[in-house]
């Protein structure tokens, strides 16, 4: 049968149209499905952004693990003192070393490139341009550490000293914090809490002297006492113990 030619036209011409509303629909349910997917990315992004927090956080964890299996060792290797901030004596290098840098020699561990440290000392939350990295991310309890005390009463002993803390003076070891999240200015220890680092979703990760690891927030940590917190938790031979020096 031979098809007129206004038929052809007509026919042409719907086929064109059509064409063209399939071509535009489909437009619009590709912008509907970008639509879509940008909001559950951006739904998604808080969620993956605190997964990625938890993994630094259980590896800075991980990192004090370690640290706290070195300050044993370092306590049976030095007549049961407990590590010093620093000023701790390197005969390989001939000087005094801070902790960090002292256990990554003790065991011979490979320093960060620019750095007198291993790896674990660096936390992987630590801000890349943070002063605190001259240190390493990490901090020491500077009540237990080797640092200047006195008793802090009307009876202060006047003579200040350097404590040199032994594992007997810490009764209650899984209680005690030993070393912390640092950061702030250049120190190996701290006492207050201006060189402690809240930066895991407002929580800090805590080595405790019998070695378990845990985490508190910043309201737990400073209920007690706004300034130290549970840093002077067991800190109980002040004064006595510096008049016997």
């Amino acid at each position: 049968m031979i098809i007129g030619t206004s038929a052809l036209h007509k026919s042409t011409y719907f086929a064109k149209n059509n064409t063209s509303l399939r071509s535009a629909f489909t437009l619009i349910e590709l912008l509907v499905v970008i639509a879509i997917i940008a909001i559950l990315a951006a739904m998604l992004m808080p969620a993956l952004q605190q997964a990625r927090e938890r993994g630094k956080a259980i590896s800075c964890q991980s990192n004090l693990k370690q640290m706290g299996t070195l300050f044993d060792l370092y306590r049976q290797n030095y007549n049961n003192y407990v590590i010093a901030g620093d000023k701790l004596w390197s005969a390989k290098q001939g000087k005094n070393l801070r902790w960090a840098d002292f256990l990554t020699e003790m065991i011979g561990q490979k320093c960060i490139e620019g750095y007198y440290y291993g790896a674990f000392f660096r936390c992987p939350s630590e801000p890349a341009k943070s002063e605190a990295w001259h240190y390493g991310s990490y901090r020491l309890n500077g009540w237990f550490n080797g640092v200047v005390h006195n008793k802090q009463s009307q009876d202060a002993c006047k003579k200040i000293g350097v404590i040199q803390v032994k594992d007997s003076h810490i009764r209650q070891p899984s209680r005690i914090v030993e070393g912390m999240d640092g950061g702030g200015n250049d120190n190996s220890y701290t006492q207050y809490k201006e060189n402690m680092a809240f930066r895991h979703s407002n929580r800090i990760n805590l080595v405790f002297f019998d070695g378990h690891v845990g985490a508190q927030s910043s309201d737990a940590f400073f209920e007690k006492d706004k300034w130290y917190g549970n840093l002077r938790y067991g800190f109980d031979f002040g004064c006595t113990y510096c008049c016997k020096k």
